[in-house]
């Protein structure tokens, strides 16, 4: 929640990237809880209609 991120980081300015760097990164830790340090990339979208930003980790951890 917004909000909740807000009121946690008082008047500092929040990092959207690194926001949704720690989502996927707690998505991919219950996802695949034996997976060690598993790779986050999270880059804003080339292309406007696939959305704002991707993670590109998936390629990453099938190797």
């Amino acid at each position: 929640n917004l909000q909740e991120v807000k009121s946690q980081n008082g008047k500092a300015m929040l990092n959207i990237n690194q926001h949704l760097q720690q989502i996927f990164g707690e998505a991919i830790s219950t996802a695949y809880p034996g997976l060690e340090n598993p790779p986050l990339t999270v880059t804003p979208n080339q292309q406007a209609k696939f959305g704002d930003y991707q993670c590109n980790s998936a390629m990453a951890m099938a190797q």
